[in-house]
């Protein structure tokens, strides 16, 4: 009888071991809104606005076209150099990605400048994939 109960809290452990193993590969499989985030950007780095329109929501997308998404960003003055979220706070389905971002402005009489910016922007989970949300339609 001694013997049953220490095989079965045996095969218990192992059983929960692999569960927990198990769970986090796929939370590691998971991505974040800050790693959807900084691939966005990178792609806006890039110039790569078709690649970018991607990561915008369902519903961002079925008001702007990604032909007019991409005309209006690649006439925009402002070149971005960097990007890289440094904080993120979530609930269930929804996020605030913070992010660092660099970008260059040529300014009449002054030339190019270099200036930082810090943005929040908002994601959220949709058929376990995140899209950002911004405050108006791109």
């Amino acid at each position: 009888m001694i013997l049953i109960r220490i095989v079965a809290l045996a095969l218990a452990g192992a059983f929960l071991t692999a569960c927990a193993a198990g769970g986090a590969a796929s939370t590691r499989q998971a991505q974040t809104a800050s790693e959807r985030a900084n691939e966005r950007w990178q792609a806006v780095i890039a110039g790569d606005h078709a690649r970018a329109y991607d990561y915008l929501t369902p519903g961002m997308r079925s008001a702007k076209s990604r032909e007019d998404y991409v005309a209006e960003a690649v006439i925009k003055p402002v070149r971005y150099l960097a990007a890289k979220p440094f904080d993120e706070s979530c609930e269930t389905d929804a996020c605030t990605v913070n992010l660092e971002i660099e970008y260059e402005v040529s300014i009449p009489m002054a030339g190019k400048q270099r200036l930082p910016a810090y943005l929040d922007e908002r994601w959220i989970r949709l058929d376990g994939r995140w899209y950002l949300l911004p405050d108006e339609v791109p």
